[in-house]
């Protein structure tokens, strides 16, 4: 059998950057249909967009450390969203209850999103072990998990090697995080408005 030759391409290398590369462009895909589509109103449509796929990672199983990352959001803007909109913290039960009753993320195994939220994880520079329990494995779980699965194993080795390509922000300067606010006027006396898209950095 003729071995690989200096430039030839490796088809399970290009299966995984496919992979990763149709991971990232569906982000930026999501976000710029929705900006499209509702123009000045971009801001209220993306928070929609934002807490729908936080209701359908609780449907997947995913625990709150999973929503938060399919939402692109902090775990504490989730909870403070929870916490101001009766409706949406509903949401997030009944989607949590059904997926416990369906076993559709059964304890050490890990189903599509699950992997697509620990692989989001990786390219974004969190250690392994952290990004598993995100996932909602144990270290040792995840381990399990690449050697039974070779296709698993290659994706968590190319997130893990994209992560250290990525160009690391000036010391001193924060890495940048997502934030959402609100585009609403402020209340009579100044008092600022607390509806669901406020700033989550706030009070």
């Amino acid at each position: 059998m003729k071995g690989e030759q200096p430039g030839e391409s490796n088809p399970a290398q290009q299966w995984v950057d496919g992979v990763l590369a149709h991971l990232h462009a569906c982000d930026d895909v999501d976000l710029t249909v929705t900006s499209v589509a509702h123009g000045s109103e971009g801001l209220t449509a993306e928070t929609d967009l934002r807490r729908g796929r936080a209701v359908y990672a609780a449907a997947m199983g995913l625990g709150p450390a999973g929503c938060a990352v399919e939402a692109g959001i902090t775990e504490v803007m989730l909870a403070r969203w929870r916490q101001r909109d009766a409706e949406f913290d509903r949401a997030m039960e009944a989607a949590a209850s059904m997926a416990r009753a369906g076993g559709v993320a059964p304890t050490g195994r890990l189903n599509g999103v699950g992997l697509r939220i620990l692989l989001r994880s990786l390219t974004r520079g969190v250690p392994l072990g952290a990004a598993a329990e995100v996932a909602g494995l144990r270290r040792d779980q995840l381990n399990r998990l690449r050697r039974r699965n070779p296709s698993i194993h290659l994706l968590v080795e190319a997130a893990v090697a994209h992560s250290r390509e990525r160009p690391k922000p000036p010391r001193g300067k924060r890495a940048f995080v997502y934030r959402l606010v609100t585009t609403q006027p402020p209340a009579p006396g100044g008092a600022k408005p607390r509806g669901p898209g406020a700033d989550a950095s706030g009070p």
